[in-house]
This record gives structure tokens, sequence and C-alpha cells, in this order.
């Protein structure tokens, strides 16, 4: 049996059902005949932390083992709980790195597809720009019954001057450098 354990306060359980006990590496938890249904919220979390302090086990391991309990041992919210127990947690980690791109050559063909997509984003912006020279006054004019368009095509036009902008100070950056 594990003799690793705190008591919890289950909020989401009923009156007479909130009282329960958190084992250390094990999910879920035990329900405890300490509560009652006359017991208020805070008389329950007076009595939890009351056995809790018997065990020696402070508000903050309390909350780590009910995240432990709850979401998985290997979150970071159930450090606490490790460290009172003497436990050194191994921390959960996921590489989603496909394995064809943990190469050197993946790493290439994730670069030169970074970078086709930010070519690809700068010809769209561009051929916008373009579009949007060429033919703001008609589309000005293909509009003017819609409320507000002369708005939208001045802000487009100060979002066109603030990039153009932007690439020039960036270019003479670099012609500098």
């Amino acid at each position: 049996m594990n003799d690793k354990f705190c008591h919890i306060l289950v909020a989401a359980a009923a009156p007479g059902a909130r009282i329960a006990i958190a084992r250390y590496q094990e999910s879920g938890y035990y329900a405890t005949d300490y509560d009652h249904e006359s017991l208020t919220e805070q008389s329950a979390e007076n009595l939890v932390n009351e056995l809790n302090e018997r065990l020696g086990v402070s508000k903050a391991v309390r909350e780590a083992m009910t995240i432990g309990s709850m979401m998985g041992w290997a979150v970071p919210g159930a450090a606490a709980a490790h460290a009172h127990f003497g436990v050194t947690a191994t921390p959960m980690t996921v590489d989603l790195t496909p394995v064809g791109l943990q190469t050197p050559e993946g790493s290439a063909k994730v670069a030169s597809a970074i970078g086709e997509f930010e070519d690809s984003a700068a010809a769209l912006a561009n051929a916008a720009i373009t579009f949007f020279d060429t033919h703001e006054e008609d589309i000005l004019h293909c509009m003017e019954m819609y409320d507000g368009i002369a708005d939208d095509v001045a802000e487009i036009r100060k979002l066109i001057v603030r990039r153009r902008k932007a690439q020039e100070a960036f270019l003479r950056s670099m012609a500098g450098a």
C-alpha cells in the first residue's frame, strides 16, 4: 500500500464527499468518511488543513498532490509533491519532430520549406500591393455604394506604406552591415 498520501478537498464533489485522499503516483483519489453534509466549505477546508498538518503536508504539497492525482505526475504542477517525498521527477518532454527531419538533411529540408513559405508570402504581399497600386481608384469607384470603403482603402494604403518603410529600413541596415 502507498503510504505517501495527503488529504485533499474535491471542490466539484457534493457535501459529504468532498474530503478525499490522494496517493502519491496514483491516479484519482479515494473517498473518506471525514466529510459530512452539514460541514460548510470553510469547515471542510479547515479539516483538510488540520489532517495534513498532522502528516506534515503543506498546502503547496496538497495542491501538487491534487494536480498530480488528476493531471498526471509528470506535469509541472506536481513538482512540490515530488520534492516533499524526496523523489527526483523526470520532466515530461515530447519531441514532435518527424523522424526523417532529425538529421542534417531533414533540417535542411525544413529550412528550405520555411524559406519557400517566406518567399511565397512575400511574393503574395508584393502581388497584392501591385494590384492595389494599379487598381486603387477602380476599387474605390466600384465600391462607392458601401459605407466606410474609403476608410478601409485608406487603412490598407497605410499598411502598405508602413511595410515599404520597414523594407527600406531593413535594406538600409543590411547595406550598412
